[in-house]
């Protein structure tokens, strides 16, 4: 008999589930039917990724334990599959101890075998992703960043003190990717007024910054700067034609969340190519 496994991606539990998590777990569910009709052996997972930055976050917004706030979300993912009659075999939690034992015991094997070591690793990361990016994803997708961005130099969130330098450092980072990503599409004046500030930025990214001092003084002239306010008024104008929000990326219908203004679809493939180039350069 031949056998076919199928998972759908481990969903963060930084909120309720959404018509996105139904979209790709629908789709799942369709495949792994089709394939049982087939006479085939068929294993269904899906589950809850509850670890990682984005959860942290929501749990401190709501002033609860990580934990408690998965233990919270967890069961509305469930309840969710259940009203749309997934027929998923198993459903896996990353805090659940089957999952632990099973990374733990993976783990110290590849350590053991001396493929995990410590370095350092430099390149361009995006904090929304949680992961280094690539040139392409850079030039279609930082722009979708900006509300966080905003967000995230909001000071009133969380106080400087209980920031790690590297999670301000990866900020910094994307804020210079969006910069590249929209700096066609700003204002010449805004340019003149962001320049100055971006290319410090990448002078001390492509020397490491590696001081907390000098990367906490940065995280503050960016703020002082605006720039990512600059940003989202770059974009304003051509989405606002269309009827969209650029302030307000969660309300856009689910048709739209990749689209781009034609006006601004030449504007919006930046000379980023050459940060790139730059970073492979200084890195090589």
């Amino acid at each position: 008999m031949n056998t076919f496994y199928l998972t759908t991606p481990i969903y963060y539990v930084n909120d309720k589930p959404h018509i996105g998590h139904a979209y790709t777990t629908i789709l799942a569910d369709v495949l792994t039917r089709f394939h049982r009709n087939e006479g085939e052996d068929v294993f269904f997972l899906t589950g809850l990724d509850e670890h990682g930055q984005k959860v942290q976050q929501a749990a401190e917004k709501r002033k609860v334990a990580p934990k408690d706030h998965c233990d919270e979300m967890a069961p509305r993912f469930i309840e969710l599959w259940d009203k749309l009659h997934i027929k998923n075999d198993d459903f896996i939690r990353t805090t659940e101890k089957r999952h632990v034992t099973v990374v733990q015991k993976i783990l110290q094997e590849v350590f053991d075998n001396g493929d995990i070591y410590e370095d350092e690793y430099e390149g361009l990361y995006s904090v929304s992703e949680e992961r280094f990016i690539t040139e392409k994803e850079a030039e279609s997708g930082a722009f979708r960043d900006i509300k966080e961005l905003k967000e995230k130099f909001d000071l009133k969130r969380q106080p400087m003190a209980k920031r790690d330098p590297k999670e301000i450092k990866f900020l910094l980072q994307d804020v210079i990717i969006t910069y590249r990503t929209v700096e066609n599409a700003c204002s010449p004046e805004f340019i003149e007024h962001a320049q100055p500030l971006i290319d410090e930025m990448v002078d001390h990214f492509l020397e490491g910054l590696f001081d907390p001092a000098l990367i906490r003084e940065l995280f503050f002239k960016v703020r002082k700067n605006e720039l990512v306010r600059g940003f989202e008024g770059a974009l304003h104008g051509p989405y606002s034609e269309a009827g969209l929000n650029i302030r307000r990326v969660e309300d856009w219908p689910v048709e739209k969340i990749n689209w781009v203004p034609e006006e601004l679809k030449k504007k919006l493939i930046p000379p980023i190519q050459n940060l790139f180039a730059s970073f492979k350069t200084h890195l090589g």
